[in-house]
């Protein structure tokens, strides 16, 4: 977790959250996974530290600068970096062809927000059934006002075909506010994130497929 200290690397996500969800991938056994909007690759950084991992996909429109380095930080595992939008046609058939016969046990959707589903509809047949597929910003909050991924999950959870549950946990913002509040000096890049967000644009969707 000492990934949330450094400045540029901290994941956008709470401790807690990831977490939560981390166990339920270990849980599972968990040796291939993809994240959709990878961002500086905090999170990635958290997959590949899950035992007995072997293929990880990151996606990430404004690129993946830091590929190499995961590629020679991580000798055992096999990366694909698409530095690209998760909907292409290209984008789609170079993940069919990484995987070839092994599917994901887990996949973390947390690209562009307006397409959710048409992430998970695409994505969810290359999951192996009993895999997961994680959705963040479930819980909008007050700075969100109604976001697609809450509508997606509600929509998801819904359908008599998933198991779901939602990890929400906005103590980390509560904190971070009203450390703020009492003149306390930001602790980290991560910290300054939590106070700008607070409690909103956060939360765990867990479909399980």
């Amino acid at each position: 977790m000492d990934v949330f200290d450094d400045g540029i690397l901290f994941p956008l996500q709470r401790k807690r959250e990831l977490q939560g969800m981390l166990r339920i991938a270990i849980q599972i056994g968990t040796s291939a996974a993809m994240e959709i909007g990878a961002d500086k690759g905090g999170g990635l950084f958290q997959w590949c530290n899950l035992p007995g991992m072997r293929k990880i996909v990151a996606i990430e429109i404004r690129g993946t600068p830091y590929s190499e380095l995961f590629r020679a930080h991580f000798p055992d595992i096999e990366f694909l970096f698409i530095p690209g939008p998760s909907l292409d046609p290209d984008s789609i058939e170079a993940v069919v062809q990484f995987l070839g016969p092994d599917q994901f046990d887990c996949i973390f959707i947390d690209g562009d927000k307006g397409t959710f589903m048409e992430d998970f509809n695409t994505y969810r047949p290359m999951v192996r059934r009993g895999g997961y597929a994680f959705l963040h910003d479930i819980h909008a909050g007050e700075l969100c006002g109604a976001a697609p991924p809450v509508e997606v999950f509600e929509r998801l959870a819904t359908n008599k075909n998933f198991q779901t549950h939602a990890i929400i946990d906005i103590t980390e913002g509560t904190e971070a506010k009203e450390a703020e509040k009492r003149g306390e000096p930001c602790k980290s890049a991560h910290d300054g994130w939590l106070r700008y967000w607070g409690t909103s644009s956060c939360g765990v969707g867990c479909v399980r497929l």
